[in-house]
């Protein structure tokens, strides 16, 4: 009898189980809601605390109280008295029930928790948290704080589970004397006013999926549809006791049928009325012939005229934010960027960031391009002038895409998908405003409206493409479920002329024609920009396939054809990419012949077509974390894993087929050998806090690819012109190979970078000496104290400075130390330039200008040192551009012969600053050596501060 009572129970409780399973995997298992408590602790407030504290709170208090009422009713209704074991099981296991959502959150909490990586974290601490590095104090102090507050966080969350529990079990008793409560819930009255609920949030989420969602946020919704999933599944669970009919299944069974005869399909793409300004059928190479004739700055070039196409990888939000990050910078730096760029293959995220960088292109007024391609680029490479504060001040363009893509894209989704989407699966007819696709599209529509004036997302897709402008074209890849095949939405055609629809699997969306009652359409087919972005961006479950009304040429029997995202045939964009420059290659061989061949003046004036691919993405393949439940996710992992693969498989293919090309020079006697890659990479790398897959994502989050999206200062160049710098990113070698591109100086450059490796390369031989200083707390105080954005390598300029001190043990005045790093950084801009003239001279009379820390300058002072130091400096004075050279040369300056030159200025009786100067710039005026010896003395004094509370705690004590 006890048993048959406990698993009726069970049994009534059945629909609350299924429902706390699945309040437990949505707020434990997707990747966006583990992103979504980042943020939460990352933006970290108070008040966004306690509301994620109280929505918690109030689904475990649903749940209880649900399956608490229904263990009531079925109490009620048995034939026979209740055992004890039935009334234990009557009061806890609705707690248990109510608890089970908590506790995922909970696991939700330490699942967030960003990882430092273990035994490696030294090492990348060593190299990402260097200061002047593109993740200098973020990523890592991110991470730290963001784990911290999680792991509290979730301890309580735990704490508050047990409150709630014994709250619970109080109230349990209180309702168990009085059963009749229970029939409140199962009225006709609560059942309408629980439809009255669910169809006005349905019906207010669908007008305006944009702005009641945005306001109330992702876990805001989740409490409400939680109220009334709950209260339908008490109303039905208490008729099922009452009545013996099984209600929910035959609900949930009607969902299955009307899904399995496609009655209810509510996906369809959202179509503009009219055909579209242009048909799309031209083929790439007239369109991209009539582009370059109609190129503004064609003229201003004499040796290659440089196109550019972008590749822009799937990654939900943050590859939508890098690629339009990327661009739009790369535009605010260099005005011209925009007559270059031919065309963006995008996929997934990729396409929704190409999209918004060209409505910004279309919204934000340009500033044209003067004689200069990219003047703050220029300037600084040619010493013209230093950074200033204001350098990473967003320009016009990232603004624009900044405030676009800080929108919350996943408020509206997530409401959109648990009403609209949601009730659509119990109706016989589509309709379309439930769509919760649609709820992405008007977001992010008006997220970059200007006013009421419709922006350009809003337009026609073929509107944004016109070969007198400056807006590239989009390739935007989507897949074909049924055939595996890309379509790409794409304002003309490629390879289609080498058998490319059969060969490379690749379709046109413009090719397929709108069908109906199985006719098809003579007209394309009419689409916004932004539906063709998201269509691209339909990855697994969080967004359906779209639905295309229309008749495939390639597969005519079918009049109906779904699309989901173009990552699951190809990741990167790089294929589709690829094919465009392929179709190309023909065509830009025979204006480069007729170039060459030219015999009148104004032919053999024009530059020749040099093509580059920039890809916005890459990584490495896929590493396994778990070998659990095999026989089950090894089939599904190697599914997903392979989308990822295939990506990487596209770059390096693409690697070999691109050209490079080589730049022999000759540095000393030594031939050195630079390269440029046609094919440029710009990674993101993130150690410590993993990139959101879904979106919507936390400031923090967006200023880790804010910092690796182009910082030209930072780049440390290679010999083939990628970043150098382990802690830089590749995007800061990118813009500054792009201006020297559109400058016409990638000559120069590259006999630069040959130079600037050759010295770096020598490196230094001798043994470290005991550092007598914390070398690492000197290079964070002086970069923190710094008004100006600090280089790495003027961390590693002042470290080296530092580490040949060590050397010195005769010099033991901090001062003295001090005043030889405050005079380095005023000769050289602050440890900026080392050069007082750029480039390479082989004049004699420049041969000996001002180089190194001190600015060396003339044939009897480079004699002097180098015969000091035991380097031929006279012979060979770019030496002095190898920084452990230069440091001993700068101590033979200041002590070299047995002889300090610093001791009669810094000693026991005085210190002057000024006068020291006169030991490097010899007698001065008095005004002259007031204004040198100025900067020197602030800079010698901040310096000094550092010294001194970098010396071992003992050595603090003595000098107390």
């Amino acid at each position: 009898m006890s048993r048959d009572q406990v698993f009726e129970l069970l049994r009534s409780l059945k629909w609350f189980v299924a429902l706390s399973l699945v309040f437990c995997a949505i707020l434990s298992l997707p990747a966006q809601v583990v992103e979504l408590y980042r943020i939460g602790y990352a933006d970290f407030s108070i008040p966004n605390l306690v509301l994620l504290w109280l929505t918690l709170l109030f689904i475990g208090s649903l749940t209880w109280f649900g399956s608490a009422m229904v263990a009531l009713e079925t109490r009620a209704r048995l034939a026979a008295e209740p055992t004890r074991a039935f009334d234990r099981t009557a009061r806890f296991a609705p707690i248990v029930l109510g608890v089970l959502p908590l506790i995922a959150s909970v696991a939700g909490h330490f699942s967030a928790i960003p990882l430092r990586l273990g035994e490696a974290d030294a090492k990348l601490s060593e190299i990402y948290d260097a200061p002047g590095s593109a993740f200098d104090k973020f990523d890592a102090l991110l991470a730290i704080s963001v784990g911290q507050r999680l792991r509290w966080s979730g301890f309580a969350v735990l704490i508050l589970t047990v409150l709630a529990a014994w709250c619970w079990s109080s109230a349990a008793r209180q309702y168990a004397k009085n059963p009749s409560y229970v029939r409140r819930f199962r009225g006709r009255r609560f059942l309408l006013v629980t439809i009255g609920l669910i169809t006005a949030a349905t019906v207010i989420f669908a007008a305006g999926p944009a702005s009641l969602a945005g306001h109330l946020g992702p876990f805001v919704i989740l409490a409400l549809f939680a109220v009334c999933v709950t209260a339908f599944c008490t109303y039905a669970s208490l008729l099922t006791v009452r009545s013996r009919l099984p209600w929910m299944p035959l609900l949930i069974g009607l969902a299955i049928v009307l899904s399995w005869i496609d009655c209810n399909d509510n996906h369809g793409i959202r179509m503009l009325d009219g055909p579209p300004p242009a048909s799309g059928l031209d083929s790439a190479t007239a369109e991209f012939t009539r582009w370059l004739s109609l190129r503004p700055d064609r003229d201003q070039f004499s040796k290659d005229y440089p196109v550019y196409v972008v590749a822009a990888r799937g990654g939900g939000i943050y590859a939508a934010y890098q690629s339009a990050i990327f661009l739009a910078r790369l535009q605010d730096l260099c005005p011209a960027f925009r007559h270059h760029l031919f065309a963006i293959s995008g996929v997934s995220g990729g396409s929704i960031g190409a999209s918004v960088f060209s409505s910004a292109l279309a919204t934000v007024p340009q500033k044209e391009a003067g004689t200069t391609a990219c003047p703050k680029i220029a300037a600084y490479l040619d010493q013209k002038s230093a950074l200033d504060a204001g350098i990473e001040e967003p320009g016009p363009n990232e603004q624009h895409v900044r405030n676009v893509l800080s929108a919350d894209l996943l408020s509206p989704l997530v409401a959109s998908t648990l009403f609209g989407d949601f009730l659509q699966r119990f109706i016989f007819r589509p309709i379309g405003p439930l769509d919760r696709a649609r709820a992405l599209e008007f977001s992010l529509e008006s997220a970059a409206r200007s006013g009421t004036t419709p922006g350009p997302l809003e337009q026609p897709f073929m509107a944004h493409w016109q070969a007198n402008g400056s807006r590239p074209a989009l390739l935007l890849n989507a897949t074909d479920a049924a055939s595996g095949r890309r379509v790409v939405f794409s304002p003309f055609t490629f390879g289609t002329d080498t058998g490319g629809d059969n060969v490379d699997s690749l379709s046109f969306f413009q090719s397929l024609k709108p069908s109906s009652d199985g006719q098809a359409a003579s007209t394309p087919i009419n689409v916004r920009l932004s539906t063709a972005a998201f269509v691209s961006a339909r990855f697994p479950w969080v967004s359906p396939a779209a639905t295309v009304l229309a008749r495939d040429p390639l597969s005519p029997r079918a009049n109906k054809m779904r699309l989901v995202d173009g990552g699951y045939f190809e990741n990167s964009g790089v294929d589709t990419a690829m094919d465009l420059i392929d179709s190309l290659r023909g065509t830009v061989a025979e204006i480069n012949k007729s170039i060459d061949a030219a015999q009148d003046t104004e032919t053999k004036r024009q530059a020749r077509v040099s093509i580059k691919l920039i890809v916005l993405g890459g990584g490495s393949y896929p590493e396994r974390s778990s070998f659990g439940f095999g026989e089950i996710l090894e089939p599904i992992n190697a599914l997903l894993n392979t989308r990822d693969s295939r990506g990487y498989i596209a770059i390096n293919r693409a690697a070999r087929a691109m050209p490079t090309r080589a730049f022999d020079s000759e540095v000393h006697g030594t031939q050195e050998i630079s390269t440029v890659r046609d094919l440029r990479l710009a990674t993101l790398t993130n150690p410590y806090y993993p990139l959101p897959l879904g979106w919507t994502m936390s400031d923090k989050t967006r200023q880790i690819i804010d910092k690796q999206s182009g910082r030209f200062w930072d780049c440390e160049a290679s010999r083939d012109f990628t970043q150098d710098d382990p802690s830089g990113a590749m995007a800061d070698c990118i813009q500054v190979l792009l201006a020297h591109e559109l400058n016409e100086t990638v000559d120069r450059a590259a006999h630069e970078i040959a130079i600037a490796n050759h010295y770096r390369e020598l490196g230094d031989a001798r043994q470290d000496a005991p550092s007598r200083l914390d070398i690492r707390a000197i290079s964070r105080c002086y970069a923190d104290g710094s008004a100006l954005p600090i280089k790495l390598f003027q961390i590693r300029s002042l470290q080296a400075l530092v580490k040949e001190w060590d050397r010195h043990p005769e010099i033991t005045d901090l001062r003295h130390l001090a005043y030889v790093l405050a005079t380095a950084a005023y000769e050289t801009w602050d440890f900026r330039v080392l050069s007082e003239n750029p480039g390479y001279r082989t004049a004699a009379s420049s041969l000996y200008h001002g180089r190194g820390f001190v600015q060396l300058t003339g044939h009897d002072r480079y004699q002097d040192i180098g015969a000091l130091i035991g380097e031929p400096l006279a012979d060979e004075p770019d030496l002095l551009f190898n920084a452990s050279i230069d440091s001993r040369a700068t101590f033979a300056f200041f002590f070299g012969n047995g002889r300090n030159k610093l001791a009669p200025y810094f000693n026991d009786t005085q210190e002057d600053w000024e006068g020291a100067r006169t030991v490097v710039a010899g007698r001065l005026s008095e005004q002259r050596l007031r204004q040198q010896s100025g900067p020197i003395l602030r800079t010698g004094k901040r310096l000094l501060a550092c010294l001194r509370a970098a010396q071992p705690p003992q050595t603090q004590d003595r000098a107390k």
